[in-house]
């Protein structure tokens, strides 16, 4: 019996192990296509967290800036539930420590993802959005107009496999 429980204690680290490598091996890959395409872009703020699939990256160029979360899930399935639930993450004392008041809007950017919206806050109208999720990988785009926000978000569903 105390074999019984090894072997599936090992079994189950080794798949936490590879679920951790894959999420790891799919933000490097990200990362490098970022690096390439942020050209003229300042990179100020890189948060990797692979065991949990999460990577946080923030640019700055000139007075514009632009932050992007990257969430990877185990399964569409699971990513298309947490895309659709990605405002209330950023509410009140979610992601976002003060809280980010999303006003999603109608608009929807062509041939982006599996699914995406745009959004802005509702505040005050300074810091704008596009959100998509493409396979098991959602993305959470914040930036200072909304032109920087879609151009961002098109070139990191370029990155996502």
């Amino acid at each position: 019996m105390r074999h019984l429980w090894c072997s599936l204690i090992v079994m189950i680290l080794l798949s936490l192990t590879t679920i951790a490598q894959e999420k790891y091996g799919v933000l490097d890959e990200i990362e490098s296509h970022i690096r390439e395409k942020t050209l003229g872009w300042q990179l100020v703020k890189k948060r990797v967290h692979p065991q949990i699939g999460q990577a946080i990256y923030q640019w700055r160029k000139g007075k514009s800036s632009v932050a992007v979360h990257f969430f990877v899930y185990e399964s569409e399935d699971v990513a298309s539930t947490r895309f659709k639930s990605l405002p209330g993450l950023y509410q009140g004392s979610g992601l976002d420590v003060r809280g980010l008041d999303m006003i999603i809007l109608r608009a929807k950017v062509p041939k982006l993802g599996d699914e995406n919206y745009l959004w802005e806050e509702s505040q005050d109208r300074r810091l704008f959005g596009v959100d998509f999720r493409k396979g098991k990988i959602v993305v959470h785009t914040a930036a200072s107009s909304i032109a920087t926000a879609e151009q961002f978000a098109l070139q990191m569903a370029e990155a996502v496999p």
